[in-house]
């Protein structure tokens, strides 16, 4: 019994002199911490790992038993970085393409076997770039267009197809021979200010009007008229064809202006001054007023009145045919 307890004693700190070993990472003769790992008998960082007769560290991986930094890729004889890639056994930046015998970034793009700027595109024996577009195998710059033999800008357009085309500045036009600005009109083959209209052989202007067609075409101020032969303005009046100033009227033969007033009419039609009035053979002043009837018309100041034969004034008044103080 003594034996067999012994023997079991034995086995028990056997185990537990295995479990501290592996507790402690026993590496061959050598003991790793928790931070190493055991590779081919050694003590290694974590994440190590064995490429052929070296050791990778955590930030490499194992390339034809040559340790190289993570991403890295064989092609050919040669490894690539990460930040390279590999063409035709060649490392090259990424982003670039082979383009013949040559390679272009990436920046650039491959057209007939040249590396060329992005956006660029060939035309003829030259090269646009991106801001440009091919015509007739020649560059020029994009909002350019065919114009006959001629090429118009972006500032221009082509006026004249097909007879006679020709580049003239957007907004014109044609006109016979001629080429109207944008600020013109065309009138018998030719150009003229904007608002300018035709009068019979004449061209009239912005400030003129037409006046007597068809028989007499004439340009004349705006707000001008005919009268007989004359033209009467703006401020005019037109009265037995004859020009006389807005406010005149016709009296008879006469033409009373704008202070006078006709009367009389239609038997001795005359002009007077406003507020004048007829009594008898005899004219009125606005001051005055007639009295004495149809028998003995006469003009005295306004206020008087008859008495007998005396003329009372406004201070008097009439008492037995006589003129008393009031």
């Amino acid at each position: 019994m003594k034996v067999r307890a012994l023997i079991c004693l034995a086995i028990l700190l056997a185990v537990a002199s295995v479990g501290v070993a592996h507790a402690q990472g026993i590496c061959g003769a050598m003991t790793c911490n928790s931070t190493q790992t055991c590779l081919g008998g050694r003590c290694l960082p974590k994440g190590s790992s064995l490429c052929g007769a070296a050791v990778c560290n955590p930030q490499q991986e194992c390339l034809g038993n040559r340790c190289y930094a993570r991403g890295s890729a064989l092609c050919g004889a040669a490894v690539c970085n990460p930040a390279e890639q590999c063409l035709n056994s060649r490392c090259l930046p990424k982003g670039a393409k082979l383009c013949g015998s040559s390679v272009c970034g990436a920046t650039e793009e491959c057209l007939g076997n040249r590396c060329l700027p992005k956006g660029s595109s060939l035309c003829g024996s030259s090269v646009c770039n991106n801001t440009q577009e091919c015509l007739r195998n020649q560059c020029y710059p994009k909002g350019t267009k065919l114009c006959g033999a001629a090429v118009c800008n972006s500032t221009q357009e082509c006026l004249g197809e097909p007879v006679r085309p020709q580049c003239v500045p957007k907004g014109s036009k044609l006109c016979g021979s001629a080429v109207c600005n944008s600020t013109q009109d065309c009138l018998n083959n030719q150009c003229y200010p904007k608002g300018t209209k035709l009068c019979g052989a004449a061209v009239c202007n912005s400030t003129q009007e037409c006046l007597g067609a068809p028989v007499r075409p004439q340009c004349q101020p705006k707000g001008s008229k005919l009268c007989g032969s004359s033209v009467c303005n703006s401020t005019q009046d037109c009265l037995n064809n004859q020009c006389h100033p807005k406010g005149t009227k016709l009296c008879g033969s006469a033409v009373c202006n704008s202070t006078q007033e006709c009367l009389g009419a239609p038997v001795r039609p005359q002009c007077l001054p406003r507020g004048s009035s007829l009594c008898g053979a005899a004219v009125c002043s606005p001051t005055q007023e007639c009295l004495g009837g149809a028998v003995r018309p006469q003009c005295l100041p306004r206020g008087s009145s008859l008495c007998g034969a005396a003329v009372c004034n406004p201070n008097q008044r009439c008492q037995s045919n006589h003129c008393v103080s009031r």
